[in-house]
């Protein structure tokens, strides 16, 4: 599938957030060395700035993770995914991951998407006997602003502790994450899963923005040899980057 949306061979499902949760994740639970997805979930942190590995009180990487889709939970909602992590002897537990591409969480006040997630979530461990982690919200733009008010909808309702289980998450700290793992520890087709991926994730322009590097490159060159040189090639935008509400997205991490 990636590989047709990267072609152009599906246009209609460019700005699809199923569609880029089933294919990052989808792929990513094929990856069975769970180093690559704990080095993903280490970028994601509270409004605080604290580490998801530091607020789970367990050390995740003894745990088997196990990826659950569009679980209806209650009458709260499809949290995108649920990351269920096993271990023999020990509570299952249970992290809800929610995914945004341009789109904010929605609804407003008790109908807030977040906070329905993250009661409905925590009740269905709490009757398992898992051990609910909390919820990443993992989004392109800043969510800040989001999950300031979605944590404060969550306190109202008297949860110990809500600030540690609510956790922020961008794409491109992902793309990040991605371009940083070690490949050593993978097998030969979890390395070409994860080259898919970040390319995907590249052509989705899901990266953060560093420099510009023209290297050494003269400036009284040709336009046409600019090209050929193949130093520099381009952005990518959808017409959607050019769309935003700093009034949703707020400012910062």
């Amino acid at each position: 599938m990636i590989q047709a949306e990267m072609k152009g061979k599906v246009p209609e499902v460019e700005g699809m957030e199923d569609v880029l949760t089933s294919n990052v994740f989808g792929l990513l639970r094929y990856v069975h060395n769970p180093a690559v997805l704990f080095r993903i979930l280490d970028q994601a942190r509270t409004l605080s700035g604290r580490r998801l590995t530091e607020c789970v009180g367990s050390d995740l990487s003894s745990y088997s993770p196990e990826f659950l889709f569009w679980e209806q939970v209650g009458a709260v909602g499809e949290p995108d995914l649920i990351i269920r992590f096993r271990k023999a002897g020990k509570p299952d537990l249970i992290l809800c991951v929610e995914i945004k591409y341009y789109s904010p969480k929605s609804g407003e006040g008790d109908d807030d998407q977040l906070r329905r997630y993250f009661e409905g979530v925590s009740e269905v461990a709490s009757l398992s006997a898992s051990t609910f982690l909390g919820i990443v919200y993992l989004t392109k733009h800043p969510s800040r602003k989001e999950l300031i008010d979605s944590l404060r909808l969550i306190q109202e309702k008297g949860v110990m502790d809500p600030e540690d289980k609510l956790f922020q998450l961008k794409w491109a700290e992902v793309t990040e994450a991605l371009g940083d793992a070690d490949l050593a520890q993978l097998s030969d087709s979890e390395r070409m899963i994860l080259a898919d991926l970040r390319d995907y994730l590249r052509y989705k322009n899901l990266v953060g923005f560093s420099r510009f590097s023209f290297d050494s490159m003269a400036f009284d060159f040709a336009p046409e040899k600019f090209y050929e040189s193949n130093r520099f090639s381009g952005f990518s935008f959808l017409k959607e980057d050019f769309v935003v509400d700093t009034q949703v997205i707020g400012y910062g991490r």
